[in-house]
C-alpha cells in the first residue's frame, strides 16, 4: 500500500508541475501580448490621409479645418461664433496663394496674396471693403488708398522707375497727377 501512495504523490507532483509550467507560460503570453499592444498604441503614422480635417471646442463647433480648396489644400480657422476668421489657401488663377485674416464677424480685413510671377500684394479693408493696398505687379510698385465707398482716393505708382503720385475726388474722378 505504500507504494501505491507513493505512487500517487508522485503522479500529483508531476501534475502540479505541468500546471504549473502551464500557468507561468499563460502569464507570459498575457505579459507579451499587452506589451506588444502598449507599443504598437504609442508608435506614430508617418503619413495620415484624410480629405478633410477639423479641430472642435467643447460646443462642438468647427473652430479648424484643413480640407482641399481651389485645387490645393486650405487651413481655415474659425472663433466660438463659427465666423470664420483667417485663411490659407491658394488662388489657382494667380498661381500664388494668401492669407487672409478677417474680422470677428467674419469680414475681410487684410489680405496677403503672391503671383506666379513674382508679384504680392497687402490689401486692407474695412468690412469687407478695400481701404488700401500695397502691391508689386511685374517689377513696379502701386500703393493705393480708397474710400469707404471703394472709389480710388490716392495711388502712388512706379512708372518705369518714375514715380506718378494720383489723387481723386470722392466720386473716383482724378484731380491731381505729379509728375
Amino acid at each position: 500500500m505504500t507504494t501505491e501512495i507513493t505512487a500517487e504523490l508522485n503522479e500529483l507532483r508531476s501534475q502540479v508541475r505541468t500546471l504549473k509550467r502551464m500557468l507561468f507560460g499563460v502569464f507570459g503570453v498575457v505579459v507579451v501580448g499587452g506589451l506588444l499592444a502598449a507599443t504598437s498604441l504609442q508608435s506614430v503614422p508617418d503619413v495620415v490621409r484624410a480629405k478633410k480635417f477639423e479641430v472642435v471646442n467643447a460646443e462642438g463647433k468647427v473652430v479648424a479645418e484643413v480640407k482641399r480648396f481651389l485645387g490645393g489644400g486650405g487651413i481655415f480657422l474659425s472663433n466660438k461664433e463659427g465666423n470664420q476668421i483667417a485663411a490659407i489657401a491658394p488662388i489657382p488663377i494667380l498661381g500664388g496663394g494668401m492669407l487672409t485674416i478677417n474680422d470677428k464677424d467674419g469680414e475681410g480685413a487684410v489680405t496677403i496674396a503672391s503671383s506666379a510671377d513674382g508679384g504680392g500684394g497687402l490689401e486692407v479693408m474695412a468690412k469687407g471693403e478695400p481701404v488700401g493696398g500695397l502691391f508689386a505687379i511685374s517689377g513696379s510698385g502701386l500703393l493705393a488708398l480708397s474710400s469707404k465707398e471703394g472709389n480710388p482716393t490716392v495711388v502712388l505708382t512706379d512708372n518705369n522707375g518714375n514715380g506718378i503720385l494720383r489723387t481723386y475726388d470722392s466720386k473716383g474722378q482724378e484731380t491731381s497727377k505729379a509728375p
